[in-house]
């Protein structure tokens, strides 16, 4: 018993004595943009407040609007100023400069790059309902993949064209409250069919090869969790506890915020839902960790730090060392790599 407990002692020492991972540089990153909605810092605080209004909140210490929150509000209410919104942008991760997506209007939110980066899929607010669409970044054409009277906050493409976005709705007689399923239509067109039968599922992505999708759902205690559909169109099984899962490119890893008793931390799981592993330790400067992007060579992960009612794009290496703020002025939502 001494000797294991003295074995223990060195073993902690050694961990603690160990140096720490060095700072991920700006030249040893992938040079492929990362899109995302910047916020200038004090428009974000107003826009905060307004939301909280909006949904006759009491008015709190300022910060920024959770991104469903954001994406709910501009597709309903008329009032909010267009100069309040956060701009749809590019992020250069190398010389960590930012160039706007003009042909994306304000308030409009990334969901994810094309497999050969020639196009960006983006839900946006039009007439009155959230709409996915799909932007050409070498002609700045836009093409409106959705329509109707519901809102479609989220969407994912697969390799072959097939598109799985989220339907959100309100019930008769419960206009405060949303269901959420997800919804699948094939490359050719026609009809979308319904994928699964909610009422909480979001965040749909698919895997590289399009032969599985993830998402965010609930599970039996009504805890966010997260499901994955192999075939596309078996039956659903629950693979984690956590929120907004991300494959990494090469399909052998799905990562995800995972709610811990400190708040949400960077997690990462084999597609089945074993080999579970936190992915580092958060900096103290953090807060939650959320809305992770995985880079185009799988080494590194993008994320934004919830801190204090700020939001702040932070990366990170896939083996949870290097953690760094990747820009200090303004606020950053929605990132995808």
């Amino acid at each position: 018993m001494r000797v294991a407990c003295l074995a223990l002692a060195l073993a902690i020492a050694s961990a603690c004595a160990a140096p720490k991972a060095p700072r991920v540089r700006p030249d040893e990153v992938p040079a492929e943009p990362i899109a995302f909605i910047f916020l200038e810092s004090e428009k974000a605080r107003d826009l905060a407040e307004r939301l909280r209004e909006a949904r006759g909140e009491a008015a709190s210490k300022p910060g920024v609007a959770k991104l469903d929150r954001l994406q709910r509000l501009l597709a309903g209410d008329e009032d909010v100023n267009v100069g309040m919104l956060g701009q749809p942008s590019l992020l250069d991760p190398r010389g960590e400069t930012r160039t706007h997506l003009d042909a994306l209007p304000p308030g409009a939110t990334p969901l994810e790059f094309s497999a050969d980066r020639r196009r960006l899929l983006f839900s946006s607010a039009r007439f009155d309902h959230l709409q996915i669409s799909e932007l050409d970044l070498a002609t700045g054409e836009v093409r409106v993949l959705t329509q109707g009277n519901a809102d479609h906050p989220s969407a994912t493409r697969a390799p072959d064209g097939r598109l799985v976005y989220v339907e959100s709705i309100s019930p008769p007689g419960a206009r405060d409250k949303l269901e959420s399923r997800l919804f699948l239509t094939n490359a050719s067109g026609g009809e979308a069919r319904p994928l699964t039968p909610g009422p909480s599922d979001g965040s749909p992505r698919f895997s590289p090869d399009g032969s599985a999708l993830v998402y965010e759902t609930r599970d039996a205690a009504g805890r966010p969790a997260i499901a994955l559909l192999q075939p596309l169109e078996g039956t659903p099984k629950l693979v984690a506890r956590g929120r907004e899962p991300v494959f990494s490119p090469d399909g052998q890893w799905i990562v995800y915020s995972h709610a811990l008793a400190v708040g949400h931390r960077l997690w990462r799981m084999l597609p089945d839902g074993s080999g579970k592993l936190a992915i580092g330790e958060a900096p103290p400067e953090t807060g939650d960790e959320r809305h992770p992007t995985v880079s185009p060579d799988g080494r590194y992960v993008v994320y934004v730090a919830d801190l204090e009612g700020r939001h702040f794009l932070r990366i990170r290496r896939m083996d949870g060392g290097g953690d760094r703020q990747l820009f200090d002025e303004g606020d950053g939502l929605a990132p995808v790599w």
